[in-house]
């Protein structure tokens, strides 16, 4: 039995899934360090396509990470005052989350 020759080309969306990846990983990281150094972090990204910039806060936006952001990014749209990184989640994903968060707890 013999297979068919491959040909090698690039894979038109091979630098967006790399990007996914990246930029799920480092949010976890930012996760972490906010919760461990209790701290307020702001990430901005921006797609290899040149899309509209991703803006990520862990938390209320302060007046600094407002100016931060608009330095980087000034036609940018911000929330008036807090933002939430769950936002947009629905709610049974939610309580689903906290359900089997209260299931881990009580094995401790």
């Amino acid at each position: 039995m013999f297979r068919k020759k491959v040909k090698v080309a690039w894979v038109e969306s091979d630098r967006t899934i790399m990007f996914q990846k990246r930029k799920r990983r480092i949010l976890n990281k930012v996760r972490e360090l906010t919760t461990v150094c209790g701290v307020n972090a702001v990430v901005i990204f921006r797609g290899p396509h040149g899309n509209k910039p991703t803006v990520w806060h862990s938390g209320q936006v302060t007046e600094e990470s407002r100016k931060l952001i608009e330095h980087f990014e000034p036609d940018l749209d911000l929330p008036s005052s807090s933002f939430s990184p769950y936002e947009g989640e629905d709610e049974e994903k939610m309580m689903s989350k906290i359900g089997g968060f209260k299931n881990d707890m009580h094995g401790i």
